[in-house]
């Protein structure tokens, strides 16, 4: 099972990891997605997953059709 969730609901294991598994007793491990500079401890989960920075691309709104 993957399941994909903000970063806050993993720090620790706690919220949905231990939840699943106090139901499924299933293994797991957790990834925190975070950009180099950023903040981040080795706590948080089992895996951290550093990525570059990269700038937000200006998309143009779109204009409803008549």
């Amino acid at each position: 099972m993957v399941v994909l969730v903000g970063n806050g609901h993993i720090i620790r294991k706690f919220g949905i990891p231990d939840r699943a598994f106090s139901r499924t007793h299933a293994p797991f491990k957790t990834i925190y997605l975070a950009e180099v500079g950023g903040e981040a401890e080795r706590d948080w989960a089992d895996y951290l997953w550093i990525t570059a920075e990269t700038p937000m691309r200006h998309m143009p709104m779109r204009r409803p059709a008549p």
